[in-house]
């Protein structure tokens, strides 16, 4: 994922870890001036299930 740019919006740095609902990584902000640095979280829950996706939201 190094140099994508998710929703053309973040551009991804770094890889942070990975964890049960998804990766996390630090971007750049591209909207934002000087483009600051943030986390983003790509939520992947592994389940389907309709109980999981608040679990994931949380």
């Amino acid at each position: 994922m190094l140099g994508r740019t998710l929703r053309n919006h973040y551009q991804i740095i770094k890889d942070l870890g990975q964890g049960g609902f998804g990766d996390t990584y630090l971007a750049k902000d591209l909207d934002l001036p000087g483009h600051p640095q943030c986390v983003v979280k790509h939520l992947k829950p592994k389940g389907l299930k309709p109980a999981h996706l608040p679990i994931a939201k949380r």
